[in-house]
């Protein structure tokens, strides 16, 4: 029975190329034996949201609980306090670990799927030359997409080496079918990375 719930997000900020630099500078600490170098250069390469969930063990709690009362009636304090200490070591702590790469990778291809069908709208970008996310061509979130994709494998959510590469393929592939403007070509593929991603995702919650 799920009786609390904790949700924390880390962001590593910078972009994959900085991420590259920083797992070059932590190889080579390890190389020199520099080891507590490499885990602070390591320690914030993440981009997660971590959901913590404390479930109470129906079976095992109420028994245990019922042993403290007892106690305390008696006025023995200490060795209720202790007990108690015993029964909250049976709660167990769900640990759920959402890669935001990944996320964000699918979200940006739901958005390049409801823009494919409705007419551009061209709007001026602001004074840094930056156009917002909304407001990006199909195109421009497809390539969004595939540097989260390489994100993610950069960071290490993943359980295949061979699966972030093949999905950047095929993510390739789906931006070269969208120059072609070939709809029912797109819309084929997109389904098949959609399915393939939502996989990938499902497998690094397991």
């Amino acid at each position: 029975l799920p009786i609390a719930v904790r949700m924390m997000t880390t962001d590593v900020l910078g972009a994959n190329e900085d991420i590259k630099a920083i797992l070059e500078d932590a190889e080579e600490a390890l190389d020199d034996g520099r080891v507590q170098v490499a885990r602070g250069l390591l320690a914030p390469l993440a981009s997660e949201i971590v959901i913590e969930t404390t479930m109470l063990p129906l079976a095992a709690f109420p028994a245990a609980l019922s042993l403290v009362a007892p106690l305390v009636d008696a006025g023995k304090l200490d060795e209720a306090a202790a007990a108690l200490q015993a029964t909250l070591a049976t709660l167990v702590v769900k640990k759920e670990v959402i890669p935001l790469p990944v996320l964000r990778a699918e979200l940006l291809l739901e958005v390049a799927a409801t823009k494919l069908d409705a007419p551009p709208v061209v709007k001026p970008a602001d004074e840094k030359g930056m156009k917002p996310a909304a407001e990006a061509t199909p195109a421009e979130l497809l390539a969004a997409a595939r540097e989260q994709l390489e994100r993610a494998d950069l960071l290490g959510y993943g359980k295949a080496k061979k699966t972030y590469p093949d999905l950047v393929k095929r993510l390739e592939k789906l931006e070269s079918t969208l120059e072609s403007k070939s709809g029912s070509s797109w819309k084929k593929r997109f389904g098949e990375f959609r399915k393939s991603l939502s996989e990938l995702g499902s497998s690094l919650l397991d």
